[in-house]
């Protein structure tokens, strides 16, 4: 099994549990997002590129045959200078929006794996000190000796920028 199917399976068998995240890198920072809002895992691909689209966004990809915008995660987030070390991968993400959800793409220099974190090591993120904004975070977990900035995804896109990315995801993908 390839660790994308590996990513796969865990997003897919553990939706829905408060406690797991899909631990993944930005720059050298490890970060996480709650399995319930990750479809899955797939390698970074050719992305076409859509005008005038905000500056974060990369553009879109054929995703099982439906159009699936992609963004930086990095460039969302304000981390334009920090330098990854591995190859992109594209996290998919559900992102609630008016009376459903959203699928997009986000990248990430390196996925890492699906665990746990219990509430209770969960802090507030701090005041200072996060290169992110701290209304994308929702906490900053402990897991063994390192830090995970747990991002939230609902707050990571405001209402506009949705409206713009499903602009571009309503039509089927061409092949």
């Amino acid at each position: 099994m390839t660790h994308t199917e590996e990513m796969e399976t865990a997003a897919q068998t553990t939706g829905g549990t408060e406690d797991q995240y899909l631990t993944f890198v930005l720059g050298r920072e490890q970060y996480a997002v709650d399995v319930a809002h990750v479809q899955t895992v797939v390698e970074f691909t050719e992305i076409t590129r859509i005008p005038r689209m905000p500056e974060f966004m990369l553009g879109v990809i054929n995703f099982r045959g439906s159009v699936l915008p992609v963004i930086d995660l990095k460039k969302k987030l304000g981390l334009t200078g920090e330098q990854g070390e591995e190859r992109l991968m594209i996290i998919v993400l559900e992102v609630p929006f008016e009376s459903g959800v959203l699928s997009v793409g986000a990248t990430a220099d390196a996925v890492r794996q699906v665990v746990d974190i219990e509430d209770s090591s969960i802090e507030d993120a701090p005041a200072i000190g996060s290169k992110a904004d701290r209304e994308f975070i929702r906490g900053i977990g402990r897991r063994d000796d390192e830090f995970v900035i747990i991002l939230d995804t609902r707050s990571i896109f405001r209402e506009q920028e949705l409206t713009a990315l499903s602009s571009v995801a309503e039509e089927p993908a061409e092949r």
